[in-house]
């Protein structure tokens, strides 16, 4: 079988290796960088049976769906982007109830890529049983995890990533409270068993936790998604100034 991997940054270049090291296909990459995979043009590449897209936003896969050549479509696409809810629905809609499509969520580990693709638990929606035939080759039975529609996976995906910029966030308000004691503060919290405040550092940055909480407060409206971006813009903005309110102006004595 032929596999087309569509997007070669962190995600796409991390599968296409961990594919090729199982050597079961034949791994063709395409990418708009010049000299960063096979292709260039979506459209040059040979017919691959299964494609997998791994660009960075909503907006990217739609426009890589549209480019797929009626010819050439294959017969399963997988989407292990971050997507917008309704991505399925639209995907569909442009390729035809014939085609097979999954969103497959990535849960990458930038330090730990043994985990990262094959090796932990996915989620996987949409057109689960051609899927399942697909990446049973590669993953376990017991690590593809059903979500009930092809919505819900790519809300799991959304929700997973705020939550931890959620967690990030309050570490960061605590810090923003309590300054130089912060630190101290935390370790002791920390040795009880079922508390876990997580470090401070210079912002939530990359590229997945600031995109993937924009995406789901625009489908929730919610009130703490917002609260906790404005958090981390302030915290952010400490910084920038010297982190002069980042020491405490709590007295000792309460």
């Amino acid at each position: 079988m032929r596999v087309g991997i569509i997007g070669h940054g962190v995600v796409g270049n991390t599968i296409s290796r961990k594919m090729r090291e199982y050597a079961n296909d034949e791994i063709v990459t395409c990418d708009i960088i010049k000299g960063k995979a096979d292709y260039e043009d979506i459209q040059e590449m040979p017919f691959c049976e299964t494609i997998i897209i791994a660009v960075v936003t909503t907006e990217q896969v739609i426009e890589v769906i549209s480019k797929l050549h009626p010819k050439t479509m294959p017969y399963l696409i997988s989407i292990e982007s971050t997507c917008q809810v309704g991505t399925w629905h639209k995907i569909k809609d442009i390729v035809g109830k014939d085609i097979q499509v999954i969103m497959f969520p990535e849960r990458i580990y930038p330090r730990d890529e043994f985990h990262g693709i094959f090796n932990q638990p996915r989620i996987m929606g949409g057109d689960i049983k051609e899927g399942r035939a697909f990446y049973d080759r590669y993953i376990i039975r017991e690590n593809i995890i059903e979500a009930s529609t092809a919505d819900m996976a790519s809300l799991v995906k959304l929700t997973e990533n705020s939550y931890r910029h959620i967690l990030i966030s309050i570490a960061e308000e605590l810090k923003m409270i309590f300054g130089d004691r912060f630190e101290e503060l935390r370790k002791l919290c920390n040795t009880k068993w079922n508390i876990d405040i997580m470090e401070a550092r210079e912002g939530i940055s990359g590229l997945c936790l600031p995109k993937d909480i924009r995406i789901l407060h625009e489908y929730t409206k919610s009130d703490l998604l917002e609260m906790v971006m404005l958090i981390d813009e302030k915290y952010r903005k400490e910084l920038e100034d010297g982190g002069k309110v980042l020491v405490s102006q709590i007295s000792n004595n309460r």
